[in-house]
């Protein structure tokens, strides 16, 4: 089974080619914009070193809007041009593996507007188990908690919050982990095209403006047209 894993769920990106559990390609790279253009050529390499491609996994979210919708859209893209089926990972599941032999892994993302992404994750015998639903929060509320290894990027970001509430940050929590779950990767089943979505968490920032008007073909803008 050749797998192309892309993940582009926040500022650290990676993209990581397997034959059945073991990675033989990988790459990651800290891009705080223009993930495509990174992705692109990313891909490309392990495509090359891949020879074939039985299926595409792709972090589908939680993580930042920009980031999953360029990662997701490529992986469709290519999965329809390979006419291969695609794997939907969760981002924060992903990251668990930077500490498979902790009990308690707690991963978190950083959401932004002062607020995170976490998922608190025990382990069975084939991977990541969460112990509670994937939530948006305040930092502070991460305190609450019992004790327990953090990753992620908004681990490193509120390592100090963290560290006092009794938590262990590890020493390097948020670089990739695209090169870790070979084990993981080959018990999950992929999708059809058509049943991958975005996992969002929270609804998108974006408004359409009081000044648009929809039409029978998509949304005008009525100072796009001269009026």
């Amino acid at each position: 089974m050749r797998t192309l894993l892309i993940d582009s769920a926040s500022p650290v990106i990676g993209v990581a080619a397997y034959v059945g559990a073991e990675p033989i390609w990988q790459s990651s790279v800290r891009q705080l914009q223009g993930a495509d253009a990174w992705l692109g050529p990313a891909l490309e390499a392990g495509l090359s070193a891949l020879s074939g491609l039985d299926r595409v996994a792709v972090v589908v979210g939680p993580g930042t809007f920009t980031g999953l919708r360029v990662g997701v859209a490529s992986a469709l893209g290519l999965a329809m041009a390979r006419n291969v089926q695609v794997l939907p990972l969760s981002s924060l599941a992903l990251r668990a593996w930077l500490c498979p032999e902790s009990p308690d892994v707690l991963v978190v993302l950083d959401a932004r507007k002062d607020r995170v992404y976490a998922g608190l994750f025990g382990w069975d015998g084939q991977g990541p188990v969460l112990r509670r639903s994937e939530w948006d929060c305040a930092p502070a509320d991460l305190c609450a908690l019992p004790p327990a290894t953090v990753v992620g990027e908004g681990a490193q970001r509120y390592r100090d919050l963290l560290e006092q509430a009794g938590h262990r940050v590890v020493a390097d929590p948020d670089r990739s982990a695209v090169g870790q779950v070979g084990s993981w990767l080959v018990l999950q089943e992929a999708r059809p095209l058509q049943e991958i979505s975005l996992h969002y968490l929270r609804a998108p920032d974006a408004k359409i403006p009081a000044e648009m008007r929809q039409n029978g073909s998509g949304w005008v803008d009525p100072v796009a047209e001269g009026r």
